[in-house]
């Protein structure tokens, strides 16, 4: 009988399984690094390798520069895939209230070999999205008005995402999005 050695990629596999939750589905998954000088946090360095996991419900970012981190499919805004770079840009946390604008924070990976997790990343992202209308505001500020769901939920969340580099702060601007997007709302009857 030959006994089965646990190789790099058998290693790199169950490391990827055992970060799922129980009863969440697997996507696809591939080998990253943190694109040129992106940096923790804390200002240090990230580190050189680790994993984009794709599932049902999230996006992990598995091995790069301390713990596990993860991001539901609600929360990421926007992703763009320009080879070998993926960037995505997630809703920062505490700006999740009802029609509260949302504020970005963009990271990027550079993918050696993709697979599908582009594709998939696009899919899931547009999967949690119900409706969305882009108008313009005071002083010609563009804006897209959203409503989301969780990938298991049912509760619709709405959101208004201002062109980068806005003052969403302003409350002459946050007043018009309110307005625009409380007659949203009612046209759609969601």
């Amino acid at each position: 009988m030959r006994t089965i050695r646990p190789g790099p990629r058998r290693s790199r596999v169950r490391a990827v399984r055992e970060a799922l939750a129980p009863g969440e589905r697997l996507f696809s998954w591939a080998e990253t690094s943190r694109d040129f000088d992106e940096v923790d946090v804390d200002g240090t360095p990230a580190a050189d390798t680790g994993y984009l996991v794709v599932t049902d419900r999230r996006f992990l970012v598995l091995g790069l520069a301390g713990p596990m981190e993860s991001i539901a499919w609600e929360r990421v805004m926007w992703a763009r895939w320009n080879p070998p770079v993926l960037t995505l840009a997630g809703q920062e946390p505490g700006s999740a209230e009802p029609g509260a604008p949302m504020r970005e924070s963009t990271v990027r990976f550079r993918l050696a070999s993709p697979g599908n997790v582009p594709a998939h990343v696009h899919e899931r992202i547009e999967a949690t999205i119900v409706v969305q209308r882009r108008v313009s505001l005071v002083g010609g500020i563009g804006a897209r008005l959203v409503a989301r769901r969780r990938p298991l939920g049912r509760e619709v969340s709405w959101h208004v995402v201002f062109d980068q580099g806005t003052d969403n702060g302003d409350p002459v601007l946050r007043r018009d999005a309110e307005q625009e997007l409380a007659q949203f709302r009612d046209s759609v009857g969601i």
